[in-house]
């Protein structure tokens, strides 16, 4: 009887990491089919009411970490990177990481210039979230 449970418990500790990691891989699947990929990140930072909501899949180099669960990513084409900013777990990010972001896009924060104009800012909450290596 004693056998058996190490044997079962054995067999759910080896099944559970590939059922998790199948899971997670059907879910991203999921989530890139509302991703439009003909739209980068120029022009959805280009209008960001308007993308408000989107499901966006973005290239991004961590510019600086800002505070726990917020940084400040170098999105899109590399040669003319926007500045986004990622909610997403910071614990182990560091300066030029390059990471896969699947996110929604979030209303944009607004501040105003020294001359009252507004300037908005990108906010991008991670779904997913893979190193490149």
């Amino acid at each position: 009887m004693k056998v058996a449970i190490v044997l079962l418990a054995a067999l759910a500790a080896t099944v559970a990491p590939a059922a998790a990691a199948s899971s997670r891989a059907h879910e991203e699947a999921v989530f890139m089919q509302s991703v439009n990929t003909n739209v980068d990140a120029n022009a959805t930072v280009g209008n960001l009411q308007g993308n408000a909501g989107k499901h966006v899949a973005f290239d991004c180099f961590v510019e600086e970490v800002i505070r726990d669960g917020v940084m400040i990513g170098q999105c899109g084409n590399p040669d003319e990177p926007i500045d986004v900013f990622v909610k997403l777990p910071t614990a182990h990010l560091h300066i030029d990481d390059h990471l896969r972001v699947l996110g929604v896009m979030e209303q944009p924060a607004v501040w105003a210039d020294v001359t009252g104009h507004p300037i908005y800012y990108a906010f991008l909450r991670a779904v997913f979230v893979d190193r490149v290596r």
